[in-house]
């Protein structure tokens, strides 16, 4: 059997009910609902029985019990765990934030497009290649600065500037390294 498990006697379980009791009140008074604050009190029971065992390695007296939640926060402190706990949500959306699809658009589009020229897909002729990138560039910038817009808006919801910038950048770049190499040859 757990002993975390094992029964307690009454008059050994006491100190631990009324400090139970003090934290639910507070948890009570804070809003939080009463599924929630039956999770928070069986956690903190276990716990100071899991001490308490370990502490002793037989079946812990009331003192022990006593001495355990002396050392343990004042059940007021869970009165501060209302605006821990907001903070610690915002900081977990901030964190789950989303790449922007449109700055993966940005990026992905140009890459796409040169692949494209290799396959039997691929415009014929100069003037429709010509264009087929003049197009290909133009709907990657669009997406890119769309991105950073939405991104700069709302920096806790999207992610990926760098990759808006890279999905402008990349088409040109590729174009201007593709230039300078046949001007040198």
């Amino acid at each position: 059997m757990n002993h975390t498990q094992s029964k307690l006697p009454d008059e050994v379980r006491s100190p631990l009910d009324e400090y139970l009791d003090a934290i639910e009140q507070v948890l009570a008074e804070t809003g939080i609902s009463r599924s929630e604050r039956q999770n928070i009190c069986d956690e903190v029971e276990a716990q100071v029985l899991e001490m308490a065992w370990e502490r002793t390695g037989t079946q812990p007296e009331r003192q022990d019990i006593s001495a355990i939640i002396a050392e343990l926060d004042d059940p007021t402190a869970y009165r501060d765990r209302d605006e821990t706990t907001a903070a610690a949500d915002s900081l977990l959306k901030t964190t789950q934030s989303r790449r922007h699809p449109l700055a993966m658009t940005a990026l992905l589009l140009p890459v796409a497009g040169l692949l494209l020229i290799f396959t039997p897909l691929a415009p014929r002729g100069e003037s429709f290649t010509y264009a087929w990138f003049a197009i290909i560039g133009f709907l990657s910038i669009v997406c890119a600065g769309l991105a950073a817009r939405d991104i700069r808006l709302t920096p806790e919801r999207y992610s990926g500037m760098g990759i808006a910038i890279a999905g402008a950048l990349f088409l040109p770049v590729v174009i201007l390294a593709t230039l300078f190499v046949l001007q040198i040859t």
